[in-house]
């Protein structure tokens, strides 16, 4: 007698995204096996079904499933969730150029992938190209008038220290000038 379900019980449309917003759910509840099944078979239902019509829903759902690591510390899926997130949304992005709230998204995904890399030991210096990719998509988005600032200042903050670490002074003070224009703005 088998118990629980199989990814390919489930179906390929919304299973991903339900079973993402179960394993948060869950996990906020400390349940942390139940949680964490149904997140690895989340995302691999939601790895499955690319491309994806509602990329946004895609995100969130992946984003989910990170949380649901997150809670527990697996912080190598929590990346490979958010990653995963990022791919979705730049696909979006690389389509609909003028589309302001996939670049804040795109750029707040990046940015807690950061975070998740860093706390899962990975070396800050190492994810400059993560950072700088996530500012970059953060100012697209407020020049199509779509704004993040308080993720906006973190990761250009995160940024310019991680400048300051490859002897790169001439950038970390460009970006530092960035953030106090848009603290100014705040």
């Amino acid at each position: 007698m088998r118990f629980g379900r199989r990814a390919g019980d489930l179906g390929p449309r919304n299973g991903g995204r339900a079973l993402a917003r179960q394993a948060r759910e869950l996990a906020v509840q400390g349940k942390e096996r139940r949680a964490l099944v149904r997140a690895s078979t989340a995302y691999e239902l939601l790895a499955d079904e690319w491309p994806t019509r509602d990329a946004f829903a895609t995100a969130d759902a992946f984003a989910d499933c990170a949380a649901a690591f997150t809670a527990f510390g697996n912080h190598g899926m929590a990346f490979r969730c958010l990653s995963s997130a990022v791919d979705v949304l730049g696909r979006l992005r690389e389509d609909e150029p003028e589309n302001g709230p996939a670049h804040v998204r795109f750029g707040i995904l990046g940015y807690a992938a950061y975070t998740s890399a860093v706390a899962g030991g990975r070396e800050p210096a190492a994810l400059v190209d993560v950072l700088e990719f996530t500012v970059r998509a953060l100012t697209t988005g407020l020049e199509l008038g779509h704004a993040e600032p308080d993720t906006f200042i973190e990761a250009a903050k995160a940024l310019a220290d991680r400048y300051d670490e490859d002897n790169r002074p001439d950038d970390a003070a460009a970006v530092r000038r960035a953030v106090e224009g848009m603290a100014e703005l705040d």
